[in-house]
């Protein structure tokens, strides 16, 4: 690969740009992959789960019924008419 431009000496002048990976570099690449993969693997565990019990309609009925626990448990709140 080769970089024309940066300071004035090397201006006009291409410059080769040499990368260097020693065993390392390769470790941390393999790790990263690995690492991608199992977040990959959890969002869609977790995903599919949430997608599956919104079609499911026993999920649907206990959804239901939470909710209507939750205002029925709800303190009621006094309105003054002043």
């Amino acid at each position: 690969m080769h970089f024309s431009g940066g300071n004035e000496q090397n201006r006009g002048r291409a410059v080769r740009l040499v990368a260097y990976l020693d065993a390392n570099s390769g470790s941390m690449i393999a790790g990263a992959i690995a690492a991608g993969f199992a977040g990959i693997a959890v969002v869609f565990k977790v995903g599919w789960r949430r997608f599956v019990a919104f079609f499911s309609p026993k999920a649907r009925a206990e959804a239901k019924a939470a909710a209507a626990a939750k205002t029925a448990d709800a303190p009621a709140t006094a309105v003054d008419d002043a």
